[in-house]
């Protein structure tokens, strides 16, 4: 057979394949394959309350391996589930933790990817410290096992109240271990932070600020989506967090009932909702009078969310998924 690709003659490009959902798998044919196995992310904590304070969940981890796979040979995937997004109504609920993600089958190692942490909370006027939730573990990967990044954490210097505080989730590691998102900041409406960056690391994002969006003080200039698959993402998303009472959200001010397409986040009827981060980036948080938390996506960690006047939900973490890079096709 012949080997397909950017290498064979007459150019051509290799499919890649992609798993979102658990099932098993026979090839039709023999290849050569580096394989991502990303577990699911955690989903953020929520708090409605005068005040208290929730952060993100951490990401998922990643296997990575490279592999000889035959035709005719079963392989089983097993994809982990986001953490379910945390419901809190005049109380705070931790986040949820993700599930497993794994690839097995006859003459490989199984690679196993564990779910991101449950994002944490803090009750009102608690400034204790806390670590930001943890990103998941991961074995079996020939080439690498990387745990994901942490959710952001409660620090003395920057809670000290733990009031009004939505903080980011964690971004997956696909090459190193995952950065964490930037530090929970107490204040109501500017206590939302960003969630980890893939390409940023977290010593790089300062705390509380609004990065990729439009506030009422000021125009940032934000980073930009740099995918670190080309092309495997047919749609790209704009982190982005809501703001003020004034919902200045995302790149634009709404008025009404308007949805933000170009930042994956709208606000309907007095609720403002975060929609969905980029691809492996951890999810914002919110802090707002009625907010739903931004979702992770592809194993990246849920955004917190503080709310103060009514029951909200923090943001669920993103499904993990797996990813087939094929290098050779045929023997």
């Amino acid at each position: 057979m012949a080997v397909l690709g950017a290498a064979a003659s007459g150019g051509g490009e290799l499919p890649t394949i992609s798993f979102l959902t658990s099932r098993t798998w026979v090839p039709s044919y023999d290849l050569t394959a580096y394989v991502y196995v990303i577990g699911g992310g955690g989903s953020g904590g929520a708090t409605n309350n005068t005040v208290g304070g929730a952060s993100g969940g951490g990401a998922g981890g990643c296997a990575v391996s490279k592999l000889d796979l035959s035709s005719g040979t079963t392989y089983t995937i097993a994809i982990g589930a986001g953490g379910a997004a945390a419901v809190a109504s005049s109380t705070t609920t931790v986040g949820a933790t993700g599930g497993t993600t794994t690839f097995s089958g006859s003459g490989i190692s199984t690679m196993t990817a564990n779910g991101g942490v449950g994002g944490i909370v803090r009750a009102a006027n608690d400034a204790t410290y806390a670590t930001g939730a943890a990103g998941g573990t991961a074995t079996g990967g020939t080439l690498g096992n990387f745990t994901g990044g942490k959710g952001g954490e409660f620090s003395s210097t920057n809670t000290t109240t733990a009031a009004y505080v939505g903080g980011g989730g964690g971004a997956v590691g696909l090459w190193q271990t995952g950065n964490d998102a930037p530090d929970a900041v107490t204040g109501y409406q500017t206590g939302a932070g960003s969630g980890g960056q893939v390409n940023v690391e977290k010593g790089d994002l300062a705390p509380a600020t609004h990065y990729n969006c439009v506030n009422v003080n000021n125009e940032l200039t934000g980073y930009p989506t740099v995918p670190p698959f080309n092309s495997v993402f047919t749609t790209e998303h704009v982190q982005s967090q809501g703001y003020d009472n004034d919902y200045n959200f995302g790149r634009v001010k709404h008025t009404g009932d308007l949805r933000d397409t170009g930042t994956r986040g709208w606000y309907i009827s007095s609720v403002m909702y975060g929609g969905q981060s980029s691809p492996f980036v951890g999810g914002g948080g919110i802090s707002e009078h009625t907010a739903m938390g931004q979702r992770g996506c592809a194993g990246s960690g849920g955004g917190g969310c503080y709310a103060y006047g009514a029951a909200t939900k923090s943001g669920a973490g993103g499904n993990g998924i797996v990813l087939i890079f094929p290098i050779k096709l045929g023997s």
